[in-house]
């Protein structure tokens, strides 16, 4: 169990997955207006985290 510094960002893969929603919901913003509960919204964007983004954020991190 490695424990991270009180506040680095850069080593969190969560950090990186958190910018990739952010990014997916901007991208459509149009579709996320339509949706009647912004949860739908949310989880799509979720749900867009394939292996290669996921993999991607950790070894951005260093890992």
């Amino acid at each position: 169990l490695n424990f991270l510094p009180p506040y680095s960002p850069d080593f969190n893969p969560i950090e990186q997955c958190f910018s990739w929603i952010k990014g997916w919901l901007r991208k459509h913003i149009d579709w996320v207006h339509r949706q009647e509960d912004g949860v739908v919204a949310i989880d799509a964007a979720c749900m867009s985290i394939d292996k290669k983004v996921a993999a991607g954020a950790f070894k951005h991190c260093g890992y």
